[in-house]
């Protein structure tokens, strides 16, 4: 084989694998790395004047070693921390003082340099409300009993589902609100109902008592979750 064919393959066989290393190098100085938060959307309700929401929390994750920034486009929120890596929980509080009654929204804006996705934003709202808000879980737990109840208030009206500890025993629940006073009827499968008579002590916390089978009157505190 002559000098001359040798070098024609040898050309063509250079200019791909120069083509190549551009690419890679090319790929290698662009974003490599995505950025994720959960949830995208926080809702909070809060009494006008009251005490602030439950706090809630977003988590931060990617599929690099990232590093990022947060900030909030409104002054009703702020963030702890506002920095930070991947598998990070970032602390969200809302303050509706000052706020009339009404919805409003937010956005928390993340920022990471090396992602493809940056900023990657979740949305933010709170309901301010005349009365301390209801629905959502609550739960109280005393002695070995352990009582969850997920609550949904309309127009006043309750419904809702929750679980005991003792027996593990579920149950729907139906009841009515007026004003802070809070009564509902918690319904097994089977057997009779228990009645929960509760006011809100504040904001955050309800206190009433249970009547039913097992439970002579038992006094009980109830923490929003």
């Amino acid at each position: 084989m002559g000098a001359v064919t040798l070098l024609r393959r040898a050309v063509p066989l250079a200019l791909g694998l120069a083509a190549l290393a551009t690419a890679c190098i090319q790929d290698s100085a662009g974003p490599r790395f995505q950025l994720a938060v959960e949830p995208d959307t926080l809702v909070f309700t809060a009494r006008q004047g009251g005490l602030p929401p439950v706090e809630r929390y977003l988590t931060v994750s990617g599929t690099g070693p990232l590093s990022w920034t947060a900030e909030a486009d409104v002054p009703w929120l702020s963030l702890s921390p506002t920095s930070g890596g991947i598998l990070q929980s970032v602390l969200v509080v809302a303050n509706q003082q000052g706020l009339p009654l009404g919805t409003y929204d937010g956005i928390v804006s993340f920022v990471a340099a090396g992602t493809s996705n940056s900023p990657v934003r979740a949305v933010v709202r709170v309901d301010v409300v005349a009365q301390a808000p209801l629905a959502g879980r609550w739960l109280a737990a005393w002695g070995v009993v352990v009582l969850s109840i997920e609550l949904r208030d309309s127009a006043d009206a309750v419904t809702g589902s929750g679980l005991l500890t003792v027996g593990s025993t579920p149950f729907t629940v139906t009841g009515a609100r007026t004003g802070d006073n809070i009564a509902l009827t918690l319904q097994p499968p089977s057997g009779a109902p228990i009645a929960l008579r509760a006011f809100f002590a504040n904001d955050h916390v309800m206190r009433g008592s249970l009547t039913g089978p097992g439970f002579p009157g038992d006094s009980v505190l109830l923490f929003r979750q």
